[in-house]
């Protein structure tokens, strides 16, 4: 991040709070799903987190 404003090193933390807040959604989601369909093992479901992670 060098070269970049503190307000644009602020910008770059806060987009990626937003986006890891958002991905902790998702997983959230994934889990339920998962529970509800009843057919998504727990290995796919492992494997499906951390292709959200990463």
């Amino acid at each position: 991040m060098a070269g970049l404003s503190d307000d644009q090193k602020d910008a770059m933390r806060l987009n990626r709070s937003r986006i890891l807040d958002q991905l902790a959604i998702a997983v959230r989601q994934i889990n339920i799903a998962s529970r509800d369909i009843g057919g998504c093992t727990h290995s796919t479901l492992t494997h499906v987190k951390t292709t959200i992670r990463n």
